[in-house]
């Protein structure tokens, strides 16, 4: 899964040949009106210092496990 189509209840996941990964994450997400400030917030940072895009959200809690 890539981050353009990450949702909240299922976020970007990488897998390696060797070792196969799974992790699910807990994400709170801000009401429309702050997102929105936050998204341009963001955007300004990006152009200025570079960096990923992604939707704003905080991760409350990760859970992995190697299988």
């Amino acid at each position: 899964m890539t981050e353009e189509n990450a949702t909240p209840l299922q976020p970007p996941q990488t897998q390696d040949d060797e070792e196969k990964k799974e992790m699910y994450a807990v994400w709170a997400v801000p009401e429309d009106g702050v997102e929105d400030r936050l998204v341009r917030l963001m955007e300004g940072l990006r152009s200025e210092f570079g960096g990923p895009s992604f939707d704003p959200h905080w991760t409350a809690k990760t859970y992995g496990r190697r299988g």
